[in-house]
């Protein structure tokens, strides 16, 4: 099975520097144009919120990682972006606001 490396920015808790990470996803159906599923402009997404406050944008159809829960169900990329916007004014973990 050929695997298609992605280069994903992974932003850091408290305001860390964003990084940039490899990520190998499997090709399974041979294509070598396969897409990130994270940014297909008309995919449907879910907006998902953890214990922090945080949000972010997720596939719809892949799994929901542990920590996080579903705030908006599946959804336009567009409607999870305006949903993302009006409802993460504050981008400081939770933990720091309550401080």
């Amino acid at each position: 099975m050929e695997k298609t490396l992605s280069r994903l920015l992974v932003a850091g808790l408290a305001g860390t520097a964003v990084r940039e990470i490899d990520v190998h996803t499997p090709d399974l159906n041979g294509d070598r144009d396969m897409t990130n599923p994270f940014e297909e402009a008309d995919g449907t997404y879910l907006v998902l919120i953890n214990d922090e406050n945080q949000h972010s944008l997720w596939p719809f159809g892949l799994a929901v990682p542990p920590g996080w829960r579903v705030a908006l169900e599946a959804s336009s990329r567009a409607e999870c972006l305006d949903y993302v916007e009006a409802n993460w004014r504050d981008m400081r973990p939770a933990s720091l606001t309550r401080a």
